[in-house]
């Protein structure tokens, strides 16, 4: 969902309400949720989800590159929880949130993030603990990184 939308909704005390879908283009096909998507370019990324029914995700992937052909999948097989965590990062006047997939050492970091005099969405591409690449969303991303049952990553996320 829009930002602005999602702001709305939480402000009005009905964050459990599902806002309207958008027309942004992502790599999520039904029965699929877009648990974020945005452009970086003429590259899509997008956190897709089928949910289990309780509100959480049964299943959930990384997908990266033009739309209908995405280069990257993450993992593989979508039902795999493995190498998957969440964060939070707490900042004066604001935070980030985070969902990390972990490639056998290449990690990408899907996030969002405010602060004081900033606002920020897109992936990071760390490995050996750097990072090596850090793709900014285009525009406000459609959905929210918090995802209920993933494990907690055990490292702090810093933005970019």
């Amino acid at each position: 969902m829009r930002r602005g939308l999602a702001l709305g909704v939480a402000a009005l005390g009905l964050a459990g309400c599902v806002a309207p879908a958008s027309a942004m283009d992502t790599h999520c096909v039904p029965p699929e949720k877009v648990v974020f998507a945005c452009a970086t370019g003429k590259k899509l990324l997008s956190v897709c989800g089928v949910e289990d029914g309780a509100g959480a995700f049964r299943t959930l992937q990384y997908r990266f590159g033009p739309l209908g052909a995405p280069e990257m999948v993450w993992p593989p097989d979508a039902t795999s929880r493995q190498g998957i965590t969440a964060g939070t990062t707490m900042y004066s006047g604001g935070g980030l949130d985070y969902i990390r997939f972990d490639n056998a050492g290449t990690r990408y970091v899907v996030y969002t993030g405010i602060g004081r005099g900033w606002f920020q969405e897109g992936v990071a591409v760390e490995r050996n603990g750097k990072v090596i690449a850090n793709l900014l969303c285009q525009d406000v991303a459609e959905g929210h990184l918090m995802v209920p049952g993933l494990p907690k990553d055990t490292e702090r996320f810093e933005r970019p």
